[in-house]
């Protein structure tokens, strides 16, 4: 996968999709769908981490990104020049009979947009 999108000094790159993917375990177990990614502040002022997006796939469906307090996901935090951020964050669990995927993710009022197909 490994596509980058630089916006404004602020580098995202998709790393790998997951569309289904358990968060808990056991009585509490939870499916969703995760995106690793790396963001890197290649600018020269502190940018502070916020994120809002969307996951669209070919069959019309509409995925909305979802606050998990997995130790994996990207937490909103201020990312100084020339610093690499790495983790994931969560959607609502996407359609596995989808043959492709559109990621629009706003990160720090900076859009990206990403198409990509499945990796399971």
């Amino acid at each position: 996968m490994d596509e980058n999108v630089t916006v404004e000094g602020l580098d995202v790159k998709l790393r790998r999709f997951r569309p289904f993917y358990p968060t808990n375990v056991g009585e509490n177990e939870t499916i969703q769908s995760k995106i690793d990614l790396d963001i890197t502040n290649l600018g020269n002022s502190i940018i502070l981490l916020k994120f809002d997006g969307v996951l669209l796939d070919d069959l019309d469906n509409q995925y909305e990104l979802f606050k998990s307090n997995s130790f994996e996901e990207i937490k909103e935090v201020n990312i100084y020049p020339d610093i690499k951020k790495t983790g994931s964050l969560f959607f609502d669990k996407a359609k596995i009979e989808a043959k492709s995927y559109k990621l629009i993710l706003i990160v720090s009022e900076r859009r990206y947009d990403f198409e990509f197909k499945p990796f399971i």
